[in-house]
């Protein structure tokens, strides 16, 4: 009995310190060029000036602002996180889309919107769900007897 209890004990402190290590070597919460999001990143500079020009914001995300808007207003309350430092729901959003519009590697759209490779990976994830969950019952029928 002893053994068994003493062998928990030990699997249980391996775990918790190879946790505590992961935490310890990383070099910071936010990398720098990270921490420069909001002066430099694509969605507060670059995107903010598309929204004014139709044409390069159709091309940037391959719909119209109309169309943003709206898919906005519809995955607005599913995209809001409670997080302090949470990305903004039409960040979120942009993020997804640009990776849908240009197929582009998620390390560059890191780059260009200033966040982390892993969180646009999640973001990509999450939104890509949000949106069939919200769209396919407004605009995928169900198959019917005859099809």
């Amino acid at each position: 009995m002893f053994f068994v209890t003493y062998w928990i004990n030990m699997s249980m402190l391996l775990l918790r310190k190879k946790r505590q290590k992961r935490w310890l070597n990383r070099r910071w919460l936010v990398s720098p060029i990270n921490q420069k999001r909001i002066q430099k990143g694509d969605y507060n500079n670059l995107f903010q000036e598309i929204k004014n020009d139709p044409d390069f914001f159709y091309r940037y995300t391959r719909m119209t602002l109309e169309h943003f808007e709206k898919l906005v207003e519809l995955t607005k309350p599913y995209l809001i996180k409670k997080s302090h430092r949470a990305l903004l729901p039409e960040l979120r959003l942009l993020i997804t889309l640009r990776y849908l519009a240009t197929g582009d590697r998620p390390f560059a759209i890191a780059l260009a919107f200033r966040v982390g490779e892993s969180t646009v990976r999640e973001v990509m994830k999450e939104v890509c769900f949000i949106l069939i969950k919200i769209l396919e019952p407004l605009y995928l029928s169900s198959p019917t007897e005859e099809d």
